[in-house]
């Protein structure tokens, strides 16, 4: 029953679409992309920024505000370690021993940031990671690149291809730390997609939100650390931003003053990079941003507001759902999609399209938002299933389980898609074996029945028939190739792809899957331990000579 709900779905999907293509569209519907419109205008000015290029998004939808040569290509600087970062969680445990080899520390120069951590010493992968983001530590960061890939070079192509399922479209990293590289390079719409997940993660936004870094005395690291961040967004420095949920600083001489930012208020949670500014118009820049677009904009429910691709409330109806003996409507929304809206806007002025979607075993289509030429968010369309009746005796409404679309883990990717070959078209194919040898027999009983009937005569007359028949083939092998390029793409995959599993669902902090040992390990969200000791008063206390030429100028 489910599979042939899901038909009927696609069926429905597909009339919706070609109704926008062969009829006038209702209001607020397009049958493709808007590429001009007269309501840019009413789109809020940004303001003016020192830094050569910017971007501010909405970090759920991922709509751009506002943006300064976000595609340009830049130096990044110590940015990069966002990328290093939430790569190291997403493969590591956090209490993973990162042994320190000379081969990593020979690599890093030595006027760049580092915590002057030895030969042979090692670091728990949380405290790594707290080393990286609060101290910007590129001793520790190439450590942890060798740990997770065995060489350098390695960790780089794991960087590079992360970047690419993460969105970025122009960037380039050779290196785990963002020191500067002629050939180390991304833009400022390439690290939003990169904070936008980064963001997502509770214990890595706590990490970059820690004023000082604190470690050590350990058996791995004998010589206590306490260094402060420098970082002036951060609570009682001099450009302290309020709804700050993490930050991360960079620079070199020649990337300039970089600097990635996130921010929440009301509901609206916003992402900032600035590259190659000059101290202090970096912070400058940031906050101006985000007190410009939480003025601006705000945000709505899709669901709340526009029910044109729910089948209940469509003007198709739910015929094709009662013929399959099934009152629940057959389309559903997610309920939890927003879209981004200027505040003077009205919910009328915008325009939707939608396109289909087979990535995910629910999702049937996407349905996509406009303002004027501007992107402002999206929502999965996908097909509603219920465990029983939708009415009971009483004729109140029962509960009804949708289905919205998941992530889980699943049989190999290629024996799904056999699977999925084996339900939708194996038996069109015997249904069309089925009908040409009725056609056949028919025929030869025509010819029996009256002898003088040409073959050619008998073809003339059924060659509608015999043209359906070829179309509906053609039909069929597009479908089977669609499935032999997604067979092809899963065969092709590097070996980094198949060593762990990427997506876009962030763990909270205190559950972390180990997904070497597929086992789940608990961590209770306590202060963070990088700033429970104190060794000002220690008479043991020998500080280093750590000299931060990187970062927080």
């Amino acid at each position: 029953m489910h599979l042939l709900k899901k038909g009927a779905a696609a069926l429905l999907i597909a009339l919706l679409g070609f109704s926008q293509m062969v009829t006038p569209v209702r209001a607020g519907q397009v049958s493709e992309p808007v590429t001009s419109s007269s309501l840019d205008a009413n789109w809020p000015s940004g303001p003016s920024t020192a830094s050569e290029t910017a971007i501010l998004i909405e970090a759920e939808t991922g709509t751009i505000l506002y943006e300064k040569d976000a595609h340009k290509q830049m130096y990044p600087a110590s940015i990069t370690k966002l990328l290093t970062t939430l790569i190291a969680f997403e493969m590591c445990e956090l209490d993973e021993t990162v042994t320190f080899t000379y081969e990593a520390l020979a690599t890093i120069p030595y006027d760049s940031s580092r915590i002057w951590v030895d030969k042979d010493e090692y670091m728990s992968m949380e405290d790594c990671l707290a080393a990286i983001l609060i101290m910007s530590a590129n001793d520790v960061a190439a450590g942890v690149a060798e740990h997770i890939a065995g060489e350098l070079d390695a960790f780089a192509d794991i960087m590079n291809e992360r970047a690419k399922e993460l969105g970025c479209l122009n960037s380039h990293f050779v290196n785990s730390h963002g020191y500067h590289d002629p050939d180390h390079y991304t833009t400022a719409y390439d690290m939003a997609q990169i904070g936008r997940v980064f963001f997502e993660n509770e214990l890595l936004c706590s990490l970059a939100r820690e004023r000082n870094f604190k470690h050590g005395p350990t058996d791995g690291q004998p010589d206590p650390i306490n260094e402060w961040n420098k970082n002036k967004l951060l609570p009682t420095r001099e450009y302290e931003y309020e709804y700050l949920v993490g930050t991360k600083t960079g620079y070199t001489s020649d990337a300039g003053q970089t600097l990635i930012s996130c921010a929440q208020k009301d509901g609206l949670k916003l992402i900032c990079v600035v590259m190659n500014a000059k101290a202090p118009d970096q912070y400058k820049d940031t906050v101006t941003l985000f007190d410009w677009g939480f003025t601006n904009f705000t945000t709505a429910n899709i669901y709340d507001n526009d029910k044109t691709y729910v089948s209940a409330d469509s003007s198709y109806g739910m015929d094709v759902v009662d013929v399959l003996g099934d009152s629940a409507p057959l389309l559903n929304m997610d309920r939890d999609s927003i879209l981004v809206l200027p505040k003077t806007a009205d919910f009328s002025e915008i325009t939707s399209y939608i396109t289909m979607a087979t990535e995910e075993e629910n999702c049937m289509a996407i349905a996509h938002y406009q303002y004027g030429t501007h992107d402002i968010g999206t929502a999965q369309i996908y097909v509603t299933a219920h465990t029983g009746s939708l009415q009971d005796a009483s004729g109140e409404l029962e509960q009804v389980e949708e289905l919205p679309p998941i992530i889980e883990e699943e049989p190999s990717p290629i024996y799904v898609n056999i699977k999925e070959i084996a339900m939708y078209v194996l038996p069109a194919v015997v249904g069309i074996g089925l009908i040409m040898f009725i056609y056949r027999r028919f025929m030869a009983f025509r010819k029996a029945k009256n002898p003088s009937l040409s073959r050619r005569r008998m073809n003339h007359r059924f060659s509608g028939i015999r043209n359906l028949f070829i179309s509906f083939a053609q039909g069929l092998q597009a479908i089977v190739g669609l499935f032999q390029n997604k067979i092809k793409a899963i065969a092709t995959r590097t070996r980094y792809k198949k060593r762990t599993h990427f997506n876009n669902i962030t763990y909270p902090s205190y559950q972390k899957p180990n997904r070497r040992r597929n086992t789940t390990v608990d961590y209770s969200l306590k202060t963070s331990p990088h700033s429970v000791s104190d060794y000002s008063n220690n008479p043991e206390y020998k500080r280093k000579h750590v000299v931060f030429h990187d970062v927080n100028k």
